[in-house]
């Protein structure tokens, strides 16, 4: 079975429905999706003021 391939929008999409949850630290969150606290700041501040359009 091939893996599945995602997009990067599709893994911002992911990390934000993972934040939202409240589940998990940021600290967690960036090491599972392998990006910087600084990068995951600036998704959620973007996603936070412009929404779903703001990750493009």
């Amino acid at each position: 079975m091939p893996w599945k391939a995602t997009t990067t929008m599709e893994q911002k999409i992911e990390f934000i429905c993972e934040w939202r949850t409240g589940k998990y630290t940021i600290t967690e969150l960036c090491k599972n999706f392998g990006i910087s606290r600084p990068t995951a700041y600036k998704l959620i501040d973007r996603f936070e003021n412009q929404g779903y359009n703001g990750l493009i």
